[in-house]
């Protein structure tokens, strides 16, 4: 349990979620920027727990970091995804706080210099939302999607096979079916190409030997078994 939750704690400084289906692998939630902001606005909540709204910041954080701390592979982005809402909360409570701490120690009461503090603290947040969003968009846009494992790791090779089916299944004659394993054709990519166009059996596995196919049967392994798939063409 202690290790996870130093798992979850690093997310939002330097090591995030490994999984590539999830993240760009090892990136933390945060830049430096954000970070920044994240730990003023809970250092500002716990300073304020007195406050009703800060202790249920605070209690909405770590309850919704609750599933990825207590179960397996941590940090889990997916687990952790109704932390989100507070994290943003959160950005916003530091900006808050670093903002009342540079009016605090910038006091005058010149109003031209009242002008230039507030000018001062919006250019400093713009330059946050600027900068760690380029940072994100570079990430996610550029180099996460560039990276050649990752249509495997959203099942693209069964999308490309499940479309090929369907263009096959529609230019076939009517007596040709497809082979192909009952795995694939139990994916939920191939049941939305195909929809209730199709029909299918069925059938032992087979083996390549060195002289041909042969029939292994008794096999009810569909890892290993096989279906054949056929267009209904009376169906709408």
């Amino acid at each position: 349990l202690l290790a996870n939750l130093l798992k979850v704690v690093r997310v939002f400084y330097d090591q995030g979620d490994p999984n590539l289906r999830h993240n760009l692998p090892g990136r933390p939630a945060n830049d430096l920027l954000l970070a920044a902001l994240f730990t003023a606005g809970w250092l500002a909540a716990l300073w304020r727990l007195r406050d009703p709204r800060s202790r249920l910041l605070l209690l909405w954080f770590a309850i919704m970091l609750a599933p990825t701390v207590l179960s397996t592979k941590a940090p889990h982005y997916l687990r952790a995804a109704g932390a989100l809402a507070p994290l943003a909360i959160f950005y916003a409570v530091g900006a808050g706080a670093i903002a009342d701490l540079v009016r605090r120690a910038w006091r005058s009461r010149a109003p031209s210099e009242d002008h230039v503090r507030l000018a001062v603290i919006a250019a400093v947040l713009l330059m946050v939302v600027v900068v760690s969003g380029v940072s994100t968009t570079v990430d996610y846009f550029l180099r996460w999607s560039r990276l050649p494992e990752l249509g495997r790791a959203f099942d693209v090779d069964s999308q490309l096979a499940a479309a090929e089916t369907a263009r096959r299944l529609q230019s076939a004659a009517s007596d040709d079916a497809l082979l192909m394993s009952s795995w694939l054709l139990l994916q939920p990519q191939m049941g939305f190409a195909l929809g209730r166009m199709a029909a299918s059996r069925a059938l032992p596995a087979f083996a390549m030997d060195t002289t041909g196919i042969r029939m292994l049967r008794g096999s009810s392994d569909t890892q290993d078994s096989l279906a054949l798939v056929w267009l209904e063409r009376g169906q709408p």
